[in-house]
């Protein structure tokens, strides 16, 4: 291919390098010129461009890629026709993603035009997801390298490039152990979690029992199970000790051995999710679940149980190989030696890291002309309050969403270090205001906590106990601040809800998400100060009144 800047009068049939916009005219990169182009862009004095020109050797980047993309596509795995030189690749079916490392590493040392990106192995993917993309980096992709890697790829038809595991229809059963500190509404998450995750690969949980955290119980309690699975009533066995596995002659797994089954692997190089017991029971795979596993991030019992309902053997060297890409998004019960976000010294490195959303963008509409934000509670605009008590707490980020008024609302908190975020579309519901809150908020921290600003006696000290309840580890994910078993605001939402929160809708705000993920819900008793949000000229003088 020949790539450079040419005269206009040389350029038929040449293909843009970049795209032209002057006055009405537009070409976009990649167009193949022709006369009327050349007429165009001579009326406005153009005199040359930098294009690319095929050799007789060179394909075109979409005829390129379509070549290739045929090779790597299976009767599981559906492809985009090209566009600019790329073809995307999509699952039909939900499963497991396998791609080939060694071929998908021999695809991309043949030419550094052609190139080929994949999901990680061993991915749990939904029907749908794209799972790769092939791109032709120029305009144009040697023929003799585009042979080659069909060469390859041909040889090796014992192996597919890349390759979906369907996950099958498992049926799994359940036993969970008791000791008295265990709450039954932990055991009650516990199962539901654990539904979340089978429900995801088409699996369903046919049988759940409970027994006290005790080696001849829970013996009983498999070797019952195995009389199901005899009689191909189930597939997969899940233990979830009341107490965490330490040793290998601990409760669950001794009673899978007294059971007349088999340990294959106590541990595993994933964190969190150390503790996994991996067994049998004849031809039944046990699991004995880490702790970690109540909650619902990523852990490593994800990595062995996604892999057994794909239908595919995990065995203890299949565990030893996880160890890389086995360590999982930092959590604050796993203390690392980083930079403390805090000012005060005696505070852990663990606390996790929590940024504060006060949304403060609404119209006021039942109070009238006046925008109570701006009116003054002990002698400070009440926008103020919920600012100072997200500052003086264990948020490391205060950020703030205006609106209506957004000009005076940031004239009074001109003293405050807070980020702004404004809401163009705050007149058509509270979900536009938290959608662009978290975009402002991004990814950098394991939480936010969304605050409303015409809650004046919401303190900082509420908002600490409402984080040090926060535990990604534990499965508490999710803190609400409550009255008498009311919940209320303010509440803090862990990171992986933040895509749930850019899709809300409507005036409700996140109420809907916390009905469907309430297994990770945990509330804090803050008193009657979360309910007490000024709507009115009434509310504001009763509140006025009580100080």
């Amino acid at each position: 291919m020949k790539f450079g800047e040419t005269e206009l009068k040389d350029c038929l049939g040449a293909y843009l390098a970049h795209s032209f916009v002057q006055n009405n005219l537009r070409i976009k990169k990649g167009t193949q010129l022709d006369e009327v182009h050349l007429n165009q862009l001579s009326q406005l004095g153009v005199q040359s461009l930098v294009v690319a020109r095929l050799d007789e050797g060179d394909l075109h980047e979409d005829e390129a890629a379509n070549l290739l993309g045929d090779l790597c596509t299976t009767s599981e795995i559906r492809r985009e026709e090209a566009f600019t030189g790329r073809v995307n690749f999509y699952a039909k079916s939900s499963g497991m993603f396998v791609p080939n490392a060694e071929l998908v590493a021999s695809f991309n040392k043949v030419h550094p035009a052609i190139t080929l990106a994949t999901l990680e192995t061993q991915t749990p993917v939904e029907a749908g997801r794209m799972i790769a993309t092939l791109k032709i980096i120029p305009f144009a992709a040697p023929k003799s390298a585009c042979n080659e890697i069909t060469k390859k790829l041909e040889k090796n038809t014992s192996a597919d490039l890349l390759a979906l595991k369907l996950f099958e229809k498992t049926r799994v059963g359940l036993i969970a152990t008791r000791l008295p500190h265990l709450k039954q509404s932990t055991m009650d998450k516990t199962v539901n979690v654990l539904r979340q995750r089978l429900e995801f690969a088409g699996a369903e949980l046919v049988k759940s029992i409970e027994v006290d955290h005790q080696v001849g119980e829970l013996k009983n309690a498999i070797q019952s199970m195995a009389n199901q699975s005899n009689e191909n009533d189930l597939d997969a066995l899940i233990i979830f000790g009341a107490s965490a596995t330490i040793d290998d002659q601990d409760v669950v797994p001794l009673a899978l051995f007294k059971a007349g089954g088999e340990v294959e692997r106590f541990g595993m190089p994933v964190d969190p999710g150390n503790l996994l017991v991996l067994g049998s029971l004849g031809s039944l795979p046990v699991i004995g679940a880490p702790g970690c596993a109540r909650s619902p991030a990523e852990n490593g019992f994800d990595f062995v149980l996604y892999r057994l309902l794909s239908g595919q053997a995990v065995l203890d060297y299949d565990i030893a190989q996880m160890g890389v890409g086995g360590l999982l998004k930092e959590i604050h019960s796993r203390p690392q030696p980083r930079e403390s976000h805090w000012d005060t010294p005696s505070m852990e490195a663990s606390t996790p890291k929590i940024a504060a959303l006060v949304l403060s963008a609404g119209q006021s509409r039942r109070m009238g002309e006046e925008n109570k934000l701006l009116l003054p509670y002990n002698n400070k605009p009440m926008v103020s309050h919920a600012v100072e008590a997200a500052q003086n707490s264990l948020c490391d980020k205060v950020f703030v969403v205006t609106g209506h008024q957004a000009d005076q609302v940031k004239a009074v908190l001109q003293n405050y270090d807070v980020e702004f975020a404004h809401n163009e579309d705050f007149n058509t519901g509270l979900s536009t205001s938290i959608r662009a809150g978290i975009k402002q908020v991004g990814e950098d921290y394991d939480g936010v906590i969304v605050l409303l600003g015409d809650m004046p006696l919401v303190s900082s000290e509420m908002i600490n106990q409402m984080i040090e309840k926060f535990d990604q580890a534990a499965g508490i994910t999710i803190v609400q601040a409550a009255h008498d078993g009311k919940g209320g605001n303010p509440v803090l939402w862990g990171v992986q809800y933040f895509e749930a929160l850019l899709n809300l809708e409507g005036d409700i705000g996140a109420r809907p998400l916390i009905a469907r993920y309430e297994s990770a819900l945990t509330q804090v008793e803050l008193g009657a100060a979360v309910f007490l949000d000024v709507d009115t000229k009434q509310a504001f003088a009763e509140l006025t009144e009580k100080k």
